[in-house]
């Protein structure tokens, strides 16, 4: 017996259609299932990031605020050093020079003729010259410390 004979050609139709959208429907729904799985999943690994990004930002907040007043207390001590110095580079030098005025001055009276000094290095334009070359050489050894000191707090 053929039951398919039996039932009229536009009922078969309508039962295929029938099971191809149930079909089609629970593949939807299941599909549906499986991609708010997979989303509520992504969404927990994001959130983890965030997260973990979050600390990770703010302990580099830290650190770098920590590096920041690090190198503003190396810059100030490094002014203040060069500042104490190159102060007693040029009292040395003023008071050489005070002292090399006062040996060529006569009481008043003019020479005719300039008297040499005694000795070269006490003449006032070799210690003019000395005391601009001990500032400048103050300047380069203190920039050098300077750095040195920055390498040293950013790579100790």
């Amino acid at each position: 017996m053929n039951l398919l004979g039996a039932i009229p050609w536009w009922a078969r139709i309508a039962g295929y259609a029938v099971l191809f959208l149930g079909g089609l429907v629970t593949g939807i729904y299941e599909t549906r299932k499986i991609d708010e799985s997979r989303y509520e999943k992504l969404e927990s690994e994001y959130q983890h990031f965030r997260d973990t990004v979050a600390v990770k930002g703010a302990e580099q907040e830290k650190k770098t605020a920590e590096a920041i007043a690090k190198q503003t207390e190396i810059n100030r001590q490094a002014g203040d050093d060069y500042e104490t110095k190159l102060a007693a580079i040029r009292a040395y030098y003023a008071r050489r020079l005070r002292d090399a005025h006062a040996a060529g001055a006569s009481g008043g009276q003019v020479s005719a003729l300039p008297e040499p000094a005694a000795i070269a290095h006490e003449s006032p334009a070799y210690l003019e010259l000395a005391s601009a070359c001990a500032e400048t050489t103050q300047q380069l050894v203190s920039l050098q410390e300077w750095i040195r000191s920055e390498a040293n707090a950013t790579h100790p």
